[in-house]
């Protein structure tokens, strides 16, 4: 099976149209090309009738109800893996809110159930999660040898799951770690030098 790059991943998290993260991600049912609804909707008002993917060109269905449906597990992927976007789609949603006067029914649009409970999701302290963290030296070692043991990849055991909570931990017993090891570098080079 052939490994997806980050450059696929982030075609299928970013609109075609206004080249930002998916807000309220819709993907169109005949070939499953994903935008944000607003970007979607606007430009299909542009269009003069014709519903055609912006992507790809195909056509699609008239009767919009058809045309797209909502895809929760791309804006899921798009909220976890940037949850900056996520929450300030949350603090949008509810200034708007706070301005306008809205009806009941589309107050619970606009609070959508299932955005609200993805933020207790969001990089909880128990999610399982693949971690590699690599240190790279601000350039104490001039000699590349030593450079190569400074600069080391650490990473998790790949077979043992880990939790953001663990990896957090983790991290920072490398961070300690690793200032023993620059102390300690610089501390040598000057005890050989002399």
């Amino acid at each position: 099976m052939k490994e997806s790059k980050s450059e696929n991943i982030s075609e299928n998290v970013v609109c075609w149209l206004c080249n930002s993260y998916l807000i309220d991600a819709v993907s169109l049912s005949e070939c499953m090309h994903s935008y944000c609804r607003s970007c979607l909707l606007q430009s299909l008002d542009k269009g003069g009738g014709t519903f055609r993917c912006l992507k790809c060109d195909r056509p699609i269905a008239r009767d919009l109800s058809e045309a797209f449906a909502r895809d929760n597990t791309i804006q899921n992927l798009v909220y976890k893996s940037a949850p900056d976007v996520f929450w300030q789609e949350l603090k949008q949603r509810g200034e708007y809110l706070k301005k306008r006067a809205v009806p009941s029914d589309e107050k619970a649009l606009i609070l959508d159930k299932k955005l609200v409970q993805l933020a207790s999701e969001l990089c909880a302290p128990n999610e399982v999660v693949s971690l590699c963290l690599e240190y790279i030296s601000p350039g104490l070692p001039d000699n590349e040898e030593e450079e190569s043991e400074v600069k080391e990849a650490k990473q998790v055991d790949e077979n043992k799951p880990s939790t953001v909570a663990d990896a957090d931990r983790w991290e920072k017993q490398e961070a300690q770690m690793t200032s023993f090891r620059r102390l300690f570098l610089i501390y040598s080079s000057k005890v050989d030098n002399r």
